[in-house]
């Protein structure tokens, strides 16, 4: 049995198709239904205006459009999807979906937004790289602060370093007072900051992300 499901599923598409819409035969019963969302709308969409009144139908989380964040970026722009919508959509309602390509691609397109709702963990694996897009990428509903491009802030880091260590240490360790006499604490502050320095020298370097690319 679960032999024949797997072949079903992964080598009959058109069994699937035939399956999932072969109870809608007649063109009549479609220009039907059709007809009835155009002229007079479904009462269990327009159930879905009361959020205590949801139905069994998944809906995405419209929370993240509640809050508008002003765009900082050029292109940025800011969408509020209709809730609920009146035009012509495709409702896949299942306790598992599975969308496979064996050959080639899957793609997903939409005009003005994408939602992708999880109510556990939202998973990416890629063989290869994985490439995100756009004039303004937020992480975090509120997100506010510039991210850090690593290679520019270890460049910083390193001029500073190199600074201290060519004007500032050699200085500090052959610091002497008025009479000539070496001044060992000062000595001694100075062989300690060229420690520190070649140490976060180091460090700095192997904080940067093996995987994780920003422009």
């Amino acid at each position: 049995m679960v032999e024949f499901i797997l072949d079903i599923l992964f080598n009959n598409p058109e069994s699937i198709s035939f399956a999932l819409f072969g109870a809608i035969k007649k063109a009549k019963k479609a220009k039907k239904l059709i007809r009835q969302l155009e002229n007079q709308g479904i009462p269990e969409l327009d159930a879905l205006k009361s959020e205590e009144e949801t139905g069994n139908i998944p809906q995405f989380d419209n929370s993240i459009f509640r809050t508008p964040i002003t765009p900082t970026s050029p292109g940025a722009t800011l969408y509020k999807p209709e809730f609920p919508y009146r035009g012509k959509q495709i409702i896949i309602d299942s306790d598992r979906v599975l969308l496979n390509a064996k050959d080639d691609s899957v793609f997903i397109v939409g005009d003005k937004a994408v939602g992708i709702s999880s109510g556990g963990t939202f998973n990416i694996d890629s063989d290869d790289k994985t490439i995100i897009n756009s004039p303004q990428i937020d992480l975090g509903l509120n997100a506010e602060e510039s991210a850090i491009k690593g290679d520019t802030l270890v460049k910083v880091f390193n001029e500073y370093l190199l600074g201290i260590n060519l004007l500032v240490v050699p200085q500090l360790k052959s610091a002497t007072d008025a009479e000539g006499a070496v001044i060992a604490g000062v000595q001694r502050a100075g062989e300690a900051l060229e420690a520190l320095t070649s140490m976060l020298n180091e460090d700095i370097k192997a904080s940067l992300s093996d995987i994780v690319k920003i422009k």
